[in-house]
């Protein structure tokens, strides 16, 4: 389950054969500049049909824009998508049954944009039924932005969330010096240092990884040890 999944991105680098910077590299290129969405789609539906990882995950996303799921379901990169707002309603039951028993969700910077309030209605949506079940929740979370409260609601799931120490990871550059000012002053706030990070212009994430207690033993620097 991915949300805040807008065209499908992460599903593209968990399915198939495929780089962020190979992505980068298509997507900016002049051969596929003057193509309609239409033609896009089909033209990505062609390249991703040949690049298919064994045992590739069904990947189910949520957006609040309907032009982004339409291009993700339609190129195949989402096996289903939802043009949903969870922080302002209940989910529908078709998104419910797609969600059902999934057993992984993941947000790679829409925390601060969706609360604890969409955490809360996902997961009563996954673990619902005899097909439900605990799933594990990987959060990139920028630094400024409070994580409690998500992490709050998750324990009421039973989940133990771990924020990987002494790694960060880039977001994006800041659209501004006026956004740049404004977070360097909350992490002031806060005491975050934020030398060699976001002074050099660029949103960093921590980490957060939840799990089911019997699912935890292994530490997350340990489980992630070898891909950092």
């Amino acid at each position: 389950m991915d949300v805040c999944c807008s065209y499908g991105i992460n599903a593209a680098l968990l399915k198939y054969e495929t780089t962020l910077d190979g992505l980068y590299a298509r997507y900016g290129s002049e051969e596929l500049a003057g193509l309609s969405s239409k033609e896009l789609a089909e033209a990505d539906a062609a390249f991703y049909g040949e690049r298919v990882r064994e045992a590739a995950p069904e990947v189910v996303g949520v957006d609040v824009v309907p032009n982004a799921i339409s291009y993700g379901v339609r190129s195949g990169v989402l096996d289903a998508g939802f043009a949903e707002n969870l922080e302002e309603n209940e989910p529908t039951e078709g998104l419910r049954r797609a969600v059902c028993g999934a057993d992984f969700l993941t947000v790679t910077g829409g925390v601060g944009y969706v609360s604890e309030r969409t955490f809360g209605r996902l997961l009563s949506c996954m673990t619902e039924g005899p097909q439900g079940r605990n799933p594990w929740v990987a959060v990139f979370v920028l630094r400024w932005v409070s994580y409690e409260e998500v992490s709050n609601v998750l324990s009421e799931y039973g989940l133990v969330t771990e924020k990987l120490s002494g790694h960060t990871f880039t977001q994006r550059r800041f659209a501004d010096d006026a956004e740049r000012e404004y977070v360097l002053e909350k992490l002031a706030k806060m005491g975050v240092d934020a030398a060699g990070k976001e002074e050099e212009g660029w949103h960093h994430t921590d980490l957060y990884l939840s799990r089911p207690v019997r699912e935890a033993e292994i530490p997350l620097e340990t489980l992630l040890g070898p891909a950092l």
